[in-house]
């Protein structure tokens, strides 16, 4: 009897163990703007990889996935290869527990006009904004210290720019920022 009741409890143990996903472990999580991909990073804060099966318009990221935050967006985060068409979206909100966008997060989002990038991200991938052609003001908070390089990089009609006092690294503006952009928008420190 000891050994029976033993032997279920290991297994229920087994159950248990294999039912909570393991860092990195991709899974998904639906609500009204599509079917998000996820992995969980090993502090076990969220990592957005897709968002699929959405119409485009105004999306808002989600800030918590079954009760973790979520604190990072992928790199390529939006390219069409992974479900949904970039040219259709054209907001986006980002949630206040977002600390990193990665390399070509919003790439070739065409039709982006507006993003909301809050004061708890501290880091801005390479060509992050790249090529988001109707995207026309942005505004860095303080809480960013690293610009990648190209961030905005062929955003023509960016012509409104505030960067926040914490960058520290912003790549020659030239290839950061859209040819647009006047080089007294920039600090020169």
């Amino acid at each position: 009897m000891k050994t029976i009741r033993n032997l279920l409890q290991i297994i229920l143990l087994g159950v248990v163990l294999l039912a909570r996903p393991a860092a990195g472990q991709a899974l998904f999580y639906t609500n009204s703007f599509g079917i998000w991909g996820y992995s969980t990073n090993n502090d076990g804060t969220i990592n957005i990889g897709t968002l699929e099966d959405n119409a485009g318009g105004a999306v808002t990221v989600p800030e918590v996935i079954n009760g973790r935050a979520v604190s990072s967006l992928e790199s390529w985060y939006f390219d069409s290869d992974e479900g949904l068409f970039p040219g259709s979206i054209t907001n986006v909100t980002l949630p206040n527990s977002v600390t990193s966008l990665g390399l070509g997060t919003f790439y070739y989002c065409t039709n982006l006009a507006s993003v909301t990038i809050p004061n708890s991200v501290t880091s801005l991938g390479e060509w992050a904004f790249g090529d988001c052609f109707k995207l026309t003001s942005v505004t860095i908070p303080n809480s960013v210290t690293n610009l990648g390089n190209a961030a905005f990089a062929s955003c023509t009609r960016l012509t409104n720019i505030t960067i926040g006092s914490g960058v520290a690294v912003i790549a020659p503006w030239r290839s950061t920022f859209a040819p647009a952009c006047r080089a007294s928008q920039f600090p020169t420190t």
